[in-house]
């Protein structure tokens, strides 16, 4: 569970989890994870169309194509995804575990 990674930044988005979306997200656990894939992405030589490299925020922002009727510009790195969806309006939280745990 995330709150065993804490803290993190989350971007809440009030999407509604579709049947499709879940579908296509739990076809890709398994699939090998690419550090080369995440590397390239960093310096835009990813291969954006190339659904058998995955990398975490390339399978973000695939799943989020599934949710929204639109495709995320940047660059598929963790900071790109947060920042086309700050300019899509959302905000970025900041979680910290509960000093009680």
């Amino acid at each position: 569970p995330l709150s065993k990674e804490l803290p993190c930044y989350w971007v809440p988005m009030s999407l509604d989890w579709t049947p499709e979306a879940e579908e296509f997200a739990l076809a890709q656990v398994g699939e090998p994870y690419s550090q080369l894939e995440a590397v390239l992405e960093f310096f835009d030589r990813g291969h954006k169309d190339n659904l058998d490299l995955w990398q975490c925020a390339k399978f973000v922002k695939a799943v989020l194509h599934e949710l929204m009727p639109i495709i995320l510009p940047g660059r598929a790195t963790p900071s790109a995804v947060v920042l086309d969806l700050q300019r899509l309006g959302h905000a970025v939280m900041f979680v910290e575990a509960d000093d009680d745990e």
